[in-house]
């Protein structure tokens, strides 16, 4: 496993390399969104994303659009819990594991019957989630599927690539 170093921060816990600006997009789609690894959506999907510096101060900015776009999905108070939940799981290892200066890119698409989550960084590690962790048998029973894609460390840029995508149905059916 090849690592690089964590990333910096200040004694007042916000990234060196970055300002605490978040920015913000809303996109409406009109067409069906898929994957292999995870379900389509049955009707035309809305998305909204966010982009944070990767630090912890910045969970309560992920949580917050978390529970405002399932509030406006009209996700119930249970659904909305687990992708938040969801959410917060796989934000902090992906900040904990952060190169320095590195974002945490976040977004969430639904529909009436179901909300995908994707949250992307770089890593200074390949591997930032162990599967027999508690915290990671707890994101796959909140939701519905989890997928994982770690791209090759880039010599242009420090860090391995890592997304993270998970898919909740409003149903609360998981399987």
């Amino acid at each position: 496993m090849t690592e690089l170093p964590p990333a910096q921060h200040t004694r007042n816990g916000k990234s060196s390399a970055r300002s605490a600006t978040a920015a913000l997009r809303l996109v409406h789609s009109d067409t069906q969104r898929s994957s292999p690894a995870l379900p389509e959506f049955t009707s035309p999907a809305t998305s909204i994303g966010i982009r944070v510096p990767a630090g912890l101060t910045q969970l309560t900015m992920l949580r917050a659009l978390a529970e405002t776009v399932c509030l406006i999905a009209d996700f119930t108070i249970d659904a909305a819990t687990d992708i938040r939940v969801a959410l917060d799981e796989v934000a902090t290892t992906l900040m904990l594991t952060a190169v320095p200066g590195a974002e945490i890119e976040c977004e969430f698409t639904y529909d009436e019957r179901a909300m995908t989550v994707r949250v992307a960084s770089v890593s200074h590690t390949a591997t930032p989630f162990d599967e027999r962790e508690f915290g990671w048998n707890m994101l796959h029973a909140l939701t519905d599927s989890v997928r994982t894609i770690t791209q090759p460390c880039d010599t242009g840029a420090p860090g391995f690539p890592i997304e993270v995508t998970f898919h909740r149905s409003q149903d609360g059916l998981h399987g």
